[in-house]
């Protein structure tokens, strides 16, 4: 019989998953110079974000609304990734930016290449580094991704 996977392993491994899925996406839009290569990001953020709460017992819940600030505010202090997720916080205001235009009828500028520069490489290092931690080997076609480490960084 078929050994069920720990709920917490297959929860992390499953952020770790589509963190790197939307940061590899988001690569390609900025590579091409895709205004939506910001709300990637954001998404690789608030998964591997997600994954980390996940290890610390911490729920995210509704009363998060994809507001990293408010997510942050609960991770611990002693967490050494915390300072560089209050890196990336300002891809919260980009989480649907582009999906609307303003109510006067105007499309949002996209922000500084430069800017998106450096938050895809906080992302990046983020991602990369709670991938290793967690020991999730994410595969395009391996959905069903299970942490092999389910504690905190510390």
């Amino acid at each position: 019989m078929a050994k069920t996977p720990d709920p917490v392993a297959k929860k992390i491994g499953s952020q770790i998953w589509l963190a790197n899925n939307f940061l590899g996406d988001a690569r390609l839009l900025h590579a091409s110079g895709s205004r939506n290569a910001v709300n990637q990001l954001f998404y690789a953020v608030e998964a591997a974000l997600i994954a980390v709460m996940t290890a610390e017992g911490i729920h995210i819940g509704r009363q998060h609304q994809h507001q990293l600030g408010a997510i942050l505010d609960d991770l611990p202090d002693d967490n050494p990734l915390k300072p560089g997720f209050r890196e990336v916080e300002v891809l919260t205001a980009y989480a649907t930016t582009y999906r609307y235009a303003t109510p006067g009828g105007n499309i949002p500028r996209a922000p500084d290449p430069d800017d998106v520069d450096r938050w895809q490489e906080t992302a990046s290092r983020l991602v990369e580094t709670i991938t290793r931690h967690f020991g999730v080997t994410v595969t395009p076609d391996a959905f069903n991704a299970i942490a092999d480490v389910t504690s905190p960084p510390r």
